[in-house]
C-alpha cells in the first residue's frame, strides 16, 4: 500500500515549482505508518493548455521584470476590495482549471493535495464548494456533474506575505514560514489552528562587529530550527581607502595598494589580540 500526493504548482516564476520539488523529495523519504508516499507534481497551467502556460507564465516574468512598478500595482489592486477574497473563484481560469482537475482526481484517487500555487488551490476550492450544492445557476451548469472526492489540502504560501489568492475557505491548512504570516492569515479571518509555521529562525546583526557574530552563533546554537544571520556589512571594511569604494569590488590592488591594506588590516588584528 502507498499513500498518493499531488503536488500542484504552476510555472509563474521558479519559486512554485522549487518548492513543490523540495516537499516532493521530503515526502518520498518518509512513510505513513509503513506506507511509502508517492508524490506527483502538477503544473496546473501546463494540464490547462501549453499555449497558455507559455502565455501567462513569461507575461509574468516579463512584467515583473520590465514593469515591476506596473506588475507591484497590479499585485496590490488584487488586495483592494474592488478584487476581495473569493472572487478568484469564478474567472475563466479557473473555472477551466476546475474542470480539467476534476478529470484528474478521479484518476489519480491521491489521498492528500498540497498547493505551492494559489491558481490550482482555488480551482480545487471552486470544486470543492460546489461537491454538494444541488440548485445552481444555469451559468454553473458545469458543476452538477462535479461530484468528486476531494482529500484535503494544504496551502504552501510561497510569497513571503499573505495575499487574498491564498486564502480560501475549503483550505484544510495553511503551511507558512513565520510566525508573522501566521498572524496576517488570522487577521484575514483564517482560523489559527489551520495555520501551522515553521521556516527560519533568523538574527540581524553588524556583520563588521565580533561580539555580535558570537551572539548570533549562540541563538544559532539554541534554536531548534533552521538558522539564518543575516549580516549587515561594510564594503571594504578595514581598509580605509576601500570602505564603501563601489569601484574596489572586483577589482585587485596594486602592489603598493596592497601593502597599504595589508598594514592596516595587521594593525586591527594586533589591536583585536591585545
Amino acid at each position: 500500500m502507498i499513500k498518493k500526493v499531488l503536488i500542484m504548482s504552476a510555472s509563474t516564476g521558479g519559486g512554485h515549482n522549487r518548492a513543490a520539488r523540495a516537499i516532493k523529495e521530503e515526502l518520498e523519504s518518509r512513510t505513513i505508518d509503513n506506507m511509502s508516499i508517492e508524490c506527483e507534481i502538477v503544473d496546473s497551467l501546463k494540464l490547462v493548455n501549453n499555449t497558455m502556460d507559455k502565455v501567462i507564465s513569461r507575461g509574468y516574468e516579463k512584467s515583473a521584470l520590465y514593469t515591476p512598478k506596473a506588475y507591484g500595482s497590479v499585485y496590490r489592486f488584487s488586495e483592494t476590495t474592488i478584487a476581495s477574497k473569493n472572487e478568484f473563484k469564478t474567472n475563466p481560469l479557473t473555472s477551466l482549471m476546475a474542470r480539467k482537475f476534476k478529470h484528474l482526481l478521479n484518476e489519480s484517487t491521491p489521498d492528500l493535495i498540497i498547493g505551492t500555487h494559489p491558481f490550482p488551490m482555488i480551482a480545487l476550492s471552486t470544486l470543492k464548494k460546489n461537491n454538494n450544492i444541488h440548485s445552481l445557476s444555469r451559468s454553473e451548469s458545469f458543476y452538477k456533474s462535479t461530484k468528486v472526492d476531494i482529500p484535503p489540502m494544504i496551502s504552501v504560501l510561497t510569497d513571503y506575505t499573505t495575499h487574498s489568492t491564498w486564502i480560501q475557505n475549503e483550505i484544510d491548512y495553511y503551511i507558512v514560514g513565520h510566525e508573522y504570516v501566521k498572524e496576517l492569515l488570522v487577521y484575514e479571518g483564517v482560523d489559527s489552528e489551520k495555520v501551522k509555521a515553521f521556516g527560519f529562525d533568523y538574527i540581524t546583526i553588524d556583520g563588521n562587529d565580533f561580539d555580535e557574530l558570537e551572539k548570533a552563533f549562540d541563538a544559532f546554537h539554541n534554536s531548534d530550527k533552521p538558522f539564518a544571520i543575516i549580516m549587515k556589512t561594510v564594503k571594504g571594511k578595514g581598509v580605509s581607502y576601500m570602505e564603501n569604494a563601489v569601484g574596489w569590488h572586483g577589482k585587485a590592488p596594486n602592489t603598493e595598494e596592497y601593502e597599504i591594506a595589508m598594514a592596516e588590516l595587521n594593525e586591527a588584528l594586533a589591536e583585536l589580540e591585545a
